[in-house]
């Protein structure tokens, strides 16, 4: 499936996959214990925007450093494994890479929202409705926007693995099943609560994406070394 030439850096996307679950979930442990819901009150989360701020801004930063410098390589190398199998010229694997390029930034462009707010709180000029009205807005970053984009990254992925067999077959049924978990997910804006169904399968969007790199990482991994002899003979 791949040529000895390919073997290197089909070894490294792998790499890139595993890293990525294991910081995402480094930083998730962080997150996950510490920050309120929108509809929680507003002494609550005046105290969290006071008390946390460091531990979320550390938060951030791996989260951040998983996106950027482990997952974005690892869909990289994604789209060239993909682009070399997609039946429909590279369709696929582009919109595929695409949407992991835009899930990157508007993910950057969402933190921003609780970030800014823990700073301007420390300086003590922030009161509790715009620290809820900041929450809000960070849950519709991410459990609406990001979760489409999960959503279109594995849908896309998936169609080439299925058609193909250039990863296995069943992360291409998994990597559907999540990418409707995201689809549903992101409707949880129409139900508005928080923490309800809806809005808790849009949260488990990134963290699925996480365990699908995990499993695809340690695929390509596994992937049997070429023969140098036999590849050249091909050749």
């Amino acid at each position: 499936m791949f040529s000895h030439d390919d073997w290197p850096w089909v070894r490294i996307t792998g790499g890139l996959g595993v890293g990525f679950f294991v910081v995402m979930l480094v930083a998730f442990g962080i997150f996950i214990p510490g920050q309120p819901v929108p509809t929680d009150p507003i002494a609550e989360i005046e105290e969290f925007f006071a008390d946390d701020a460091a531990l979320m801004h550390s938060a951030n930063w791996i989260a951040g450093v998983s996106l950027v410098f482990l997952f974005l390589p690892f869909a990289a190398g994604l789209r060239a494994v993909l682009g070399g199998h997609d039946l429909d010229g590279g369709m696929w694997a582009r919109a595929a890479y695409g949407a992991a390029v835009a899930l990157v930034a508007v993910t950057g462009a969402g933190t921003v929202f609780l970030g800014s707010g823990m700073l301007a709180a420390q300086g003590g000029g922030l009161d509790g409705d715009v620290m809820q009205l900041l929450l809000w807005a960070d849950a519709f970053a991410f459990s609406f926007v990001v979760a489409l984009g999960i959503g279109l990254f594995l849908a896309a992925t998936s169609v080439v693995v299925l058609r193909t067999g250039v990863l296995w077959k069943w992360l291409g049924w998994l990597g559907l099943a999540i990418a409707l978990v995201c689809l549903v997910g992101a409707w949880w804006p129409v139900d508005g609560d928080p923490e309800g169904v809806l809005s808790g399968l849009a949260f488990l969007s990134l963290p699925l994406l996480g365990l699908w790199s995990l499993l695809a990482g340690i695929n390509l991994l596994r992937a049997p070394t070429p023969d140098r002899r036999k590849t050249a003979a091909v050749g």
